[in-house]
């Protein structure tokens, strides 16, 4: 083994990285649908 590669941290130091980008992927949905549900009452309160 190199010394270089003993001084550089694994690229991946989590668990699961997966999970983690699916707990973000999650809450980006979430915070998606609430502001499409406020745009959308917007457009629905200013057609009626």
């Amino acid at each position: 083994m190199p010394e270089d590669e003993k001084k550089q941290p694994p690229l991946m130091s989590h668990n699961n990285p997966i999970e983690d980008i699916d707990k973000n992927n999650k809450k980006l949905n979430k915070s998606m649908r609430s502001q499409y549900k406020e745009n959308e009452n917007k457009e629905n309160k200013e057609n009626q």
